[in-house]
């Protein structure tokens, strides 16, 4: 979201606020918020001051379409955000959705209970990303190598709906996925990116895997209740998904990894079959092995 959009929603609320007060909150300049304040009214938005303070105008002519889009008033966002906090179990979508609430409205009131390590996550990384500054993640623990250790990174981007965060990683020297949930905490430093060309972000496939390339076309026939969890688990997969009657669907999807489909594959023996290529098949029988205590 660019920054006149966001201080668009900031000064639409109920709240006026200085100048000082705007640049601390978008870490800019003075200077720089007179200018964005110049380019919304160019926009077409009013801006009203008074003693010193600034919001949005409620007669501005796209005031209303500001809010009726894109805004929830703070207290809006606070009742979301607590309606979101009472679902049960914490699912992994209402975790998403509070995390968005975080990165885009200012207000304490989500910085508190079992939620403020990992706002303070997002909090830590949204900032060093606008700095374009190195963190440190603290015992992050990697499934892929089996170990807990410390990662100097250069994050550039969130993923996964801020499940997972795009980083360079400066002792590897490649673009990996981490995933917050995996992180004790992070440490800011002071240290600049250096690596910023090679911020890119790799393949990832519907099982949100990730590679450079593709390493192969995976086929599956899926029986009613596979094809429901599938959508509901990794919905990117649904356009690869093809209807052949009531009770069986067809997948077809290229593949980054063959861990994140296979374990899906595993968890459903009996729903899953016709499995192509011979290469995955072997993959999973491989793994299935395993299970043989």
């Amino acid at each position: 979201m660019s920054i006149s959009l966001k201080l668009l929603m900031y000064l639409a609320g109920k709240c006026a606020y200085t100048i000082d007060e705007i640049a601390r909150s978008f870490e800019m300049s003075s200077r720089s918020v007179f200018r964005y304040l110049k380019k919304i009214e160019e926009a077409g938005f009013v801006v009203e001051k008074r003693s010193g303070k600034y919001k949005l105008a409620t007669n501005s002519p796209n005031y209303k379409n500001l809010q009726r889009l894109i805004y929830f008033s703070e207290e809006e966002a606070y009742i979301f955000y607590r309606a979101v906090s009472e679902i049960e179990g914490g699912t992994p979508i209402a975790n998403r959705l509070k995390k968005k609430l975080i990165s885009l409205y200012n207000f304490a009131a989500l910085q508190q209970g079992d939620y403020q390590a990992e706002t303070i996550k997002v909090q830590t990384i949204t900032g060093a990303m606008k700095k374009q500054k190195r963190l440190k993640f603290i015992q992050y623990r990697s499934s892929h190598s089996g170990e807990i250790s410390d990662r100097i990174v250069e994050a550039f981007d969130f993923f996964d709906n801020y499940q997972s965060v795009w980083c360079f990683d400066c002792q590897d020297k490649s673009v990996k996925q981490f995933k917050l949930s995996r992180l004790a905490r992070i440490e800011a430093m002071e240290e600049s990116w250096f690596f910023t060309a090679k911020h890119k972000e790799p393949f990832v496939d519907g099982f949100r895997m990730s590679g450079p390339n593709p390493i192969a076309i995976v086929e599956l026939q899926l029986s009613l209740k596979a094809y429901n969890l599938l959508k509901e688990e990794f919905p990117l997969t649904e356009k690869n998904i093809t209807k052949i009657d009531d009770n069986s669907y067809h997948l077809k999807i290229p593949i980054a990894d063959y861990h994140g489909i296979g374990r899906f594959v595993m968890g459903l023996p009996g729903d899953i079959v016709n499995i192509a290529p011979e290469e995955f098949k072997v993959f999973i029988k491989e793994k299935m092995k395993l299970l043989n205590y």
